[in-house]
């Protein structure tokens, strides 16, 4: 590199929380000079997170702003957030003793929520498109119980298919038959119970649950927790996750509803 580059090369070490590379990487004399000459970094997660929020506050180039956002949603993802408690209080320190970082932290978790929000937009019309023939209402957004109820108007006006948060900033999700009106409809314990028995012949394996409000619903573990895992936002943008809802839980819990008779 230096022969082919003389004057213009830099090595970067990069480690989660920014500590010097050991003894068997490089000797600390050599460590310690190359720094001195501005021709090695090294640095955090956290650092490398400031850097990349600052290239896509300034970049005008939108190709560029994107691959910029990919790549820090990946580090986020796949490196920060497996970070040994250990690493996670020296980082956290680390953002605490520098006011440049803790700027960039809340640019960056403004930046997050807006991502998050167009994702949701796009999950949407990711189910719209799949449910073909069917009525999307309702929106699913950071706000507690905001969900997105899916039905055919001419078949039962009593339940529904619904996805559904049940925690602000995207927390305990889950999904089921839900009833179309809280105030007005009822579904009789008799109802209910044939309801359950359908359902747990679809989903054997599967805890259910039953309230007043959801004659049937479903935790998905996995799924429980949008704003922490990231591979949640993955899947949506991939389109992955709405053709999951579609094919495990939507085609058969609407079949439920079709010939439920309720």
């Amino acid at each position: 590199m230096e022969q082919r580059y003389p004057n213009q090369w830099q090595l970067i070490y990069l480690s989660g929380s920014g500590k010097e590379p050991s003894e068997y990487s490089i000797s600390k004399e050599d460590s310690e000079l190359l720094q001195s000459q501005s021709k090695l970094a090294v640095l955090g997660y956290a650092d490398l997170i400031k850097w990349l929020t600052e290239c896509i506050l300034y970049t005008k180039n939108d190709r560029v702003k994107v691959f910029l956002e990919e790549l820090k949603l990946y580090i986020s993802q796949n490196f920060i957030t497996q970070l040994s408690n250990e690493e996670q209080t020296v980082m956290l320190k680390n953002i605490l003793d520098h006011d440049d970082y803790i700027k960039a932290l809340i640019e960056v978790e403004t930046l997050k929520l807006q991502v998050q929000e167009n994702l949701l937009v796009k999950f949407k019309e990711d189910l719209n498109q799949l449910c073909e023939g069917f009525t999307l209402e309702g929106e699913l957004t950071s706000k507690a119980y905001s969900g997105i109820s899916i039905f055919k108007k001419d078949e039962s006006k009593k339940i529904r298919f619904r996805v559904e948060f049940d925690r602000s900033r995207f927390g305990l999700f889950f999904l089921g038959i839900v009833l179309s009106d809280f105030t007005d409809v009822i579904v009789t314990v008799e109802e209910r119970e044939k309801l359950l028995n359908l359902v747990q012949e679809q989903f054997p394996s599967i805890k259910l649950g039953q309230s007043p409000n959801w004659p049937i619903y479903i935790d998905i573990p996995e799924l429980a927790h949008w704003d922490s895992n990231g591979d949640i936002w993955v899947n949506i943008k991939n389109g992955t996750l709405a053709q999951r809802i579609y094919n495990d839980y939507f085609i058969k819990l609407n079949e439920i509803i079709s010939t439920s008779g309720i």
